[in-house]
């Protein structure tokens, strides 16, 4: 007969823990400017827009390449739709390339920034670390 919950509980036995302490922590300060460089950068809403447009370029091009339409305005209305996916591909693939580099130089710009060392003494705590010899589980 199986067990039921409770008595699966009481048998695990102990759970280890295994926590690792951070050394250090590195904060940067960062400017108004900076920010709003940032917040406008990179994003992949760009990017996402040239693989689709560039995807359907790409699908128009292979139809009108493989298959005969019949008819002017149909024709036309195929190479106009690949003609302005293709730009508008291009557009954003290369926004989203000028956004990522921006974005790349305003980091690179913040972690150069001059570095200042601070040692925190008698830091109190609302709950203190202790060590793992003492704890119990309940």
């Amino acid at each position: 007969m199986p067990e039921t919950g409770a008595n699966n509980q009481d048998q695990r036995g102990e759970i280890e823990v295994d926590r690792r302490t951070i050394d250090a922590i590195t904060t940067y300060e960062v400017i108004e400017d900076q920010l709003v460089i940032i917040e406008t950068g990179s994003n992949s809403n760009d990017l996402n827009f040239a693989i689709s447009l560039l995807s359907i370029c790409a699908s128009l091009i292979v139809t009108l390449s493989t298959t005969q339409i019949e008819g002017q305005i149909k024709l036309t209305a195929f190479w106009v739709a690949t003609c302005v996916s293709g730009i508008l591909g291009f557009y954003f693939l290369f926004e989203y390339r000028k956004k990522k580099k921006t974005s790349k130089s305003i980091f690179t710009t913040i972690r150069a920034q001059k570095s200042s060392r601070v040692v925190r003494d008698e830091a109190s705590s609302k709950a203190p670390v202790t060590d793992s010899d003492q704890e119990q589980s309940s």
